[in-house]
């Protein structure tokens, strides 16, 4: 049996309510994400075996990185994706280390990766095909920890469910 899976940090939830009440107007044909579905994308996984996941797990419960500050204050659409995310203008050094950390475990588990430069975002709206207006908007939080989270289809959409959590910790 193989799962869609992927690791995850999750803004608290009132961001991720602030997040999706930036749309006061909602257009048809498009498909806004719900609040409990907002994440910043570590590493996507894709279809994993159990015995995989389950090594993932292990060697996901030994990394050490400080907690760190993420600040969110553009929009951009992607056309190729056709979404709207908002996105960090920087990437702190902590938050690169991790992506690399968990980079390197999907690797050694012998999971094939996407290899691009990471631009951490947060998926808004799915079928986009331009820029909606937006009021000037900066969302900040301390990330505390991070997840890998399952990815279900629904006939109302994706839905991201966390199956196992870390707390970031210096070493």
């Amino acid at each position: 049996m193989s799962r869609r899976l992927f690791f995850a940090i999750q803004p608290p939830a009132d961001i991720r309510q602030a997040m999706t009440d930036l749309f006061s107007i909602r257009q048809q044909g498009l498909k806004y994400l719900s609040a409990d579905n907002l994440h910043v994308t570590l590493v996507f996984l894709g279809q994993v075996k159990s015995e995989t996941e389950a090594r993932l797990i292990e060697l996901a419960g030994h990394i050490e990185i400080s907690p760190f500050s993420l600040c969110f204050t553009e929009a951009e659409f992607w056309p190729k994706p056709r979404i709207i995310c908002l996105t960090a203008t920087e990437v702190p050094e902590p938050l690169q280390q991790l992506v690399l950390a968990l980079s390197s475990i999907a690797k050694a588990c012998g999971v094939t990766i996407e290899e691009r430069p990471y631009r951490p975002h947060v998926t808004l709206v799915r079928k986009a095909n331009q820029l909606l207006p937006l009021e000037s908007f900066e969302f900040q939080w301390q990330a505390q920890s991070f997840a890998l989270y399952l990815s279900e289809s629904t006939d109302d959409g994706p839905r991201y469910s966390v199956i196992r959590q870390w707390l970031l910790s210096p070493g």
